[in-house]
C-alpha cells in the first residue's frame, strides 16, 4: 500500500515540476521586443561566403549599423534593395554598415538573388529564423538602426526609401 502512495507522489511531483518548468520557459520567452532606446540583441550569423559575423563586433567599428530583415520572395523587400544599394554606396565610407539578414531561405537561392540584384553589403543567413524571433520581427522588411554603442536608435517596418534611411542616420553622423 505504501508503495502505491509513493508512486502516486512521484507522479504528482513530476507533473508539478513540469508545470513549473513550463511556466518558467514561457516567462523567459516572453522577453520584450527590441525598441528604440534599448540595446540591440547580439547575434552571430554566417554570410554568403561562410564567414561568421557577430553584430557586436560590427557595431563597435561603425557609427551606425542597419540590421535589415528580409526575404527574396517579399515584394516590398525587392523594392527597397536598390535604395539600400544607393544608400550603402553613399554612406559606407562614413561609418555606416548594413547587415541584410535573410530569413529562412536556401543559401544558394539567396546567393543567386543577391548577385543578380547587385547587393553590395553583407547578406547574412538566418536559416532557422532564430535571430528574426529574437528581434520579434512580425513583418518584413523590418530595419533596425543601431548606433556604435549598441543602442537601437530607430526601427522601420515596411520598405524604406533613400530619404527614410538618410533621415535616420544623419543625426548620428552629425550631418
Amino acid at each position: 500500500m505504501k508503495r502505491g502512495y509513493l508512486v502516486i507522489l512521484l507522479v504528482v511531483a513530476s507533473l508539478l515540476s513540469l508545470a513549473v518548468v513550463g511556466g518558467v520557459s514561457q516567462v523567459v520567452s516572453a522577453k520584450a521586443a527590441p525598441v528604440a532606446g534599448g540595446i540591440a540583441p547580439n547575434f552571430v550569423l554566417y554570410d554568403l561566403n561562410g564567414k561568421s559575423v557577430e553584430l557586436n563586433q560590427v557595431i563597435k567599428n561603425k557609427k551606425v549599423t542597419l540590421v535589415n530583415f528580409w526575404a527574396t520572395w517579399c515584394p516590398p523587400c525587392r523594392v527597397e534593395i536598390p535604395e539600400f544599394i544607393k544608400f550603402y554606396q553613399k554612406y559606407s565610407a562614413k561609418g555606416v554598415e548594413i547587415l541584410a539578414v535573410n530569413l529562412q531561405e536556401n543559401p544558394t537561392n539567396v546567393r543567386n538573388f543577391a548577385k543578380s540584384y547587385g547587393m553590395n553589403f553583407p547578406v547574412l543567413l538566418d536559416g532557422n529564423g532564430r535571430v528574426g524571433q529574437m528581434y520579434q520581427v512580425m513583418a518584413i522588411p523590418t530595419t533596425f538602426f543601431v548606433d556604435g554603442n549598441g543602442k537601437i536608435i530607430a526601427k522601420i517596418e515596411g520598405a524604406a526609401s533613400m530619404a527614410d534611411l538618410e533621415a535616420k542616420v544623419r543625426a548620428v553622423l552629425g550631418e
